[in-house]
């Protein structure tokens, strides 16, 4: 199976166990630039434990416009918080930020790449207490690795409109395109 995908909430099957997001208070972030997205890389990072297994923060970035869409609807951010097992399995979450007026947590982490570190909140850029999407999918840039445990929030946080300005002027638009989702099994709770 290949990510992103179309994700409905109408139509996904129904998941009650949630995973844990444990990160910590203040983190420092550097910004790396990829040539195609910055990558935020922090430390300390956090810890998602998803299904049993545990998982470290290893990086985040960011795409505009979003890559996935919920219920027919692009957001004008994703940014995806990827995550390692000791086993080497690897764990995104999505989350989506629509434009606003003002400065936003997210803004910092789609900065320009600097040699200076920043202390950030990680935990202001993810609704952890929102409803999901899960399901066995893609890493949606190269080497386009399957096996990838995802979890995509469905209620959006907000990106600065300056911010998003930079970001896109830089690397957008940086989405991969909707993946054919014919077999893949979707829950969403």
């Amino acid at each position: 199976m290949q990510s992103p995908i179309a994700l409905n909430s109408r139509t996904s099957g129904r998941h009650t166990a949630r995973g844990s997001i444990s990160y910590h208070h203040m983190s420092t972030i550097r910004l790396v630039d990829r040539g195609t997205t910055v990558s935020a890389l922090a430390e300390p990072g956090g810890v998602l434990d998803l299904d049993g297994l545990q998982y470290t923060l290893i990086e985040i970035h960011s795409h505009a416009p979003s890559e996935h869409t919920i219920d027919g609807h692009r957001a004008d951010l994703e940014t995806h918080l990827v995550h390692e097992s000791a086993e080497g399995k690897l764990a995104v979450l999505g989350v989506m930020f629509d434009v606003d007026e003002g400065e936003h947590p997210i803004d910092q982490f789609i900065g320009r790449a600097t040699d200076s570190p920043t202390m950030a909140h990680l935990e202001r850029i993810v609704p952890t207490t929102s409803p999901a999407f899960r399901y066995l999918g893609s890493l949606t840039t190269p080497p386009y690795t399957s096996g990838i445990e995802w979890t995509v929030f469905s209620q959006r946080l907000t990106v600065g409109r300056e911010a998003l300005h930079a970001f896109a002027e830089s690397y957008g638009p940086n989405a991969r395109d909707l993946q054919d989702d014919a077999d893949t099994v979707v829950t969403f709770g």
